[in-house]
């Protein structure tokens, strides 16, 4: 399953997911070639570009050949659209599509997109890639348009090209503006952390897990063209998550109610990992107290 010696541009670098998985390929001989909006400082050369931008990317790019491509791009971003969601649209569809458009894919191995069980919607759970998406916002649907891209690409082309269906990632080095992360650090402050009632079912990986996926559904021919789930399997309640690290940290204070759910959201989001097993043999190897722990002891130090 691992990639050695090879042609990488990894889009999203600078990211949480994108910087991990360019740290493991680079310490492998790996030449990794990573693009973003902004100047980034990492071991790995890193291009600077406004992927929107076709005519400028095709420019970043040039005549580079690469054996892999694994595109990260875009925050998660619920903007309506009056609020700015056709930019959040921008940021995930036109991303993909012009890189698609612009790369020479002669020697291409893997096309990667990560996306997002966001694309499920309101659908019950556990969550299957069979089911038909249900988006209900710019940027699920941004990433379901996606993800039909990429299959209609293999079907018409055998463009090889693969969706990874996150759920939630965590993991040392999160930034803090994600909710585990956000809960640790007021925890090891000893400060209040308001929070919903916490009755959300939701679906967490490692990082660690959710790396080797990436890398496991690069190598395997039977995943080109798929949409496939990374998560869990397992709910965790928030409420149970949040006491959890609470415990273990021993002190911070926990003020559940203090915030409303947002409207129309899902209580329950875990994944159907039947797919995923099925194609690429991928179980998730962490679990989640001992990704728990992992956690914490990074943020301590």
């Amino acid at each position: 399953m691992h990639i050695y010696s090879s042609n990488i541009l990894i889009l999203g670098d600078a990211g949480y997911l994108g910087s991990c998985f360019a740290t493991r390929l680079q310490t492998r001989g790996n030449r990794v070639v990573g693009i973003g909006r902004h100047p980034f400082m990492c071991p790995w050369e890193h291009r600077i570009c406004d992927v929107r931008d076709s005519s400028a990317l095709r420019t970043v790019v040039g005549p580079d050949k690469f054996d892999y491509v694994f595109s990260f791009l875009g925050n998660v971003d619920h903007r309506k659209i009056e609020a700015g969601g056709c930019d959040v649209i921008r940021d995930h569809y036109l991303t993909n599509l012009n890189t698609i458009e612009c790369i020479n894919s002669t020697r291409l191995r893997r096309f990667f997109v990560m996306g997002s069980a966001d694309e499920y919607g309101g659908l019950a759970s556990p969550l299957s890639e069979s089911a038909r998406e249900d988006p209900y916002s710019p940027y699920s649907a941004a990433k379901a348009g996606v993800s039909h891209l990429i299959k209609a690409l293999w079907h018409s082309d055998r463009f090889p090209g693969v969706v990874g269906r996150l759920f939630l990632a965590y993991g040392p080095n999160q930034p803090a503006n994600r909710l585990l992360p956000h809960i640790i650090l007021k925890c090891l402050a000893g400060e209040s952390v308001d929070l919903t009632f916490g009755e959300q079912q939701r679906d967490f990986c490692f990082i660690d897990d959710v790396l080797d996926f990436i890398e496991l559904s690069s190598s395997v021919d039977e995943a080109k063209g798929q949409v496939l789930n990374i998560g869990s399997g397992v709910p965790s309640k928030i409420y149970d998550v949040a006491k959890l690290i609470q415990k273990k940290i021993g002190r911070g204070q926990l003020n559940f109610g203090a915030k409303p759910y947002r409207p129309g959201e899902n209580m329950s989001v875990y994944a159907d990992l039947s797919r995923t097993s099925q194609v690429l043999g991928w179980f998730p190897k962490i679990d989640f107290e001992k990704g728990i722990d992992l956690t914490i002891d990074s943020f301590r130090t």
